[in-house]
């Protein structure tokens, strides 16, 4: 649920303050809502090379923080 959520709050922040895809509930499940807006995501950089490395490089700081705390 933790990778779920951080995903779900990344996608939120990278969301251009809700003009892109609507927001996501931060619940940590990865339902049809959290697909559509990855989707999303994908679709709207598909011409930025670094686009899914930003969001790759997200998580990998997400889930380092994670570890931090525990």
């Amino acid at each position: 649920a933790n990778a779920g959520r951080s995903l779900q709050e990344i996608l939120n922040v990278l969301n251009k303050e809700g003009t892109l895809w609507p927001d996501i509930a931060m619940d940590g499940g990865i339902g049809q809502k959290t697909i559509d807006a990855l989707k999303a995501y994908v679709n709207t950089n598909r011409r930025d090379p670094e686009a899914i490395e930003k969001l790759t490089m997200m998580m990998f700081s997400a889930q380092n923080y994670h570890y931090v705390q525990i």
